[in-house]
């Protein structure tokens, strides 16, 4: 390997960061109800600034990290503690109601994480970004296909402004999409994230360059390298020709 050796900076406390975890373990359940640990022992602190990519072999332990710091899961052991209002992962919002209306959901929701001087902005814009048929923001959730049910609910997860946003891979939205459809979504999002602190687990090369400066690698449910981008990424394909020379000796 080269002189990318493991490093992780020293987590800072919990008074210093928007986000820290301490010793976070989670774990879900497998196959044959055999339990994964997805996050093993995390200690680690986002702060002010910061636009951090989250770079793993194993998406779901990308996607972990971030469920974990927004708060919208529960953790095995260790402390999470979140010192600004932080976004769920855009467009997985969990509290919508099958029965209910694209537009009464989004009236719910806007009442909770909305503005009130800004609420008749803020559901055209959902109803915008959602781009419906004629009719079907007023039909229940259940009567919605899924790249209907995804468009509307990352429209919702952009609609508000949250302090620090969690951003996993979007199913509605591609970043290299040339479409109206996808220039909305790019023009919403770069809106919502204008000067906010990112936490992304967004697999696409690409989408990490255009919004992250800095990355954490995980690895076995630890974050094992953490430093700018580029570097992050070279450590990581050190590692992997490691590991590739390493099972060519033993063959």
């Amino acid at each position: 390997m080269n002189d990318h050796t493991l490093f992780v900076k020293p987590c800072q406390s919990a008074d210093h960061c928007l986000l820290h975890l301490d010793g976070v373990i989670r774990e879900v359940e497998g196959a044959k109800q055999q339990k994964l640990r997805l996050l093993d022992g995390v200690s680690w602190g986002l702060q002010q600034g910061e636009r951090v990519a989250v770079l793993a072999a194993n998406r779901a332990e990308a996607d972990a990290l971030l469920a974990c710091s927004a708060g919208v899961v529960p953790v095995q052991a260790g402390a999470v503690t979140i010192n600004a209002h932080v976004s769920w992962p855009l467009g997985q919002p969990k509290a919508l109601v099958a029965a209910l209306t694209a537009r009464q959901n989004a009236v719910f929701l806007q009442r909770i994480y909305g503005e009130k001087s800004r609420r008749s902005q803020q559901l055209d814009l959902i109803c915008q970004l959602s781009d419906l048929d004629d009719g079907f923001f007023d039909q229940p959730l259940r009567s919605f296909n899924g790249s209907m049910k995804s468009r509307f609910r990352l429209a919702l997860s952009l609609a508000f402004d949250f302090d620090v946003l969690m951003v996993p891979k979007l199913d509605a939205w591609s970043y290299r999409a040339t479409s109206n459809r996808a220039r909305r979504f790019q023009a919403a999002f770069e809106a919502a994230t204008l000067g906010k602190p990112l936490l992304v687990s967004h697999p696409d090369p690409a989408f990490q360059d255009a919004y992250c400066s800095r990355a954490v690698v995980l690895e076995a449910g630890r974050i094992v390298f953490e430093g700018d981008l580029p570097a992050c990424r070279a450590w990581q394909e050190d590692r992997k020709q490691q590991r590739r020379s390493q099972a060519g000796v033993s063959q």
